[in-house]
């Protein structure tokens, strides 16, 4: 059964710190019941588990458009040589790009 973190807690077997709203990957037995019983994890149904992964993928597919958006602004705001030479760092071909919007849309990836 699936688990969400509902306060701070560290897993004993990896080390790895969970904050709220944290997936809690699968606990043994043993740790599950002591750290619902610690109230740090609650067992949620496959139902809510399966609209929560969702929303975690639809915010970071939001959260990819945002940073690429961001991306073809900074390249937007570029000279032309600037541009060239974010391409030759990158290892970008651009010389059958057409036009700036195409260079910027062969950079920002």
């Amino acid at each position: 059964m699936p688990y969400k973190v509902i306060a701070e807690c560290i897993d004993a077997r990896s080390g790895k710190r969970y904050f709220p709203g944290d997936d809690f990957p699968a606990p043994e037995k043993d740790q599950a019941e002591r750290l619902v019983k610690a109230r740090c994890i609650e067992e949620v149904s496959a139902a809510e588990a399966k609209r929560l992964a969702k929303d975690a993928a639809d915010r970071a597919k939001a959260e990819a458009e945002e940073a690429r958006k961001a991306r073809v602004a900074a390249l937007e705001a570029m000279t032309d040589e600037q541009l060239a030479e974010q391409a030759k760092d990158r290892g970008v071909d651009i010389s059958k790009a057409t036009d700036r919007a195409a260079v910027v849309a062969l950079l920002a990836g």
